[in-house]
């Protein structure tokens, strides 16, 4: 009774099969680091406004960035040049870090 024929004219299929991920194996993103770690930024994979602001508040792409509370649900902490910040969780799901080698001098 109320099936219709719908008509577009762009009536492609999309195939998600054609999206290359850009992530690599040893990059882990800031919503799932281990609390009281340290990790440099490898990426920001997020919009304009979004990378904009995570910028301007020092998270840059080759910066160290130390995380500090970081729980089951609520804003993870992070310490980014002696500065303590609160990211929420869709925010840290976006920020792509990489482990910072030990070089074995740690005393």
């Amino acid at each position: 009774m109320f099936a219709r024929n719908l008509n577009f004219k762009n009536n492609r299929r999309f195939s998600h099969n054609k999206i290359i991920h850009s992530v690599k194996s040893d990059v882990l993103f800031l919503c799932h680091a281990e609390k009281n770690t340290k990790y440099i930024v490898d990426n920001i994979f997020a919009g304009h406004c979004l990378t904009q602001r995570l910028l301007s508040i020092g998270i840059i792409p080759g910066e160290v960035i130390g995380v500090g509370d970081i729980s089951a649900w609520g804003p993870v902490t992070v310490f980014i040049k002696g500065i303590k910040i609160a990211l929420g969780r869709g925010v840290a799901g976006k920020i792509a870090l990489r482990r910072i080698k030990s070089t074995g001098d740690d005393k």
